[in-house]
């Protein structure tokens, strides 16, 4: 789940990734690795979800939900959560802001 900047309760996001029955191998191949990393990375198993993002950008180096759980482990290790986290993702973005970064899509629980 993400909590979004300005706002009190986390939303669940999904990516959508392909049409069913047309998922690309390397979309499949991202798909599991992600969410190995996900379960690592709401386990606070940091070095775990890392390696796994990271090679979540091997596969496809422009994803944005990887690129932000990735950006999440980093931040989260340095301040060590405690076991009551709850496994969220904190955007310092609000809803509507312009940014940069490439845009969340929804289908694929990336959160």
């Amino acid at each position: 789940m993400i909590t979004i900047a300005g706002k009190v309760e986390p939303v669940r996001v999904y990516e959508l990734i392909s049409l069913a029955g047309q998922l690309e191998p390397p979309r499949v191949e991202l798909r599991k690795t992600f969410a190995e990393g996900l379960a690592a990375y709401r386990s606070q198993d940091w070095d775990g979800a890392l390696a796994h993002f990271e090679e979540c950008l091997r596969i496809m180096p422009d994803d944005g939900p990887t690129r932000v759980l990735l950006d999440g482990v980093g931040v989260l290790r340095a301040s060590a959560p405690g076991l009551d986290w709850g496994w969220r993702v904190a955007s310092h973005q609000k809803v509507g802001e312009a940014s940069d970064d490439p845009p969340i899509r929804q289908g694929r629980q990336v959160g």
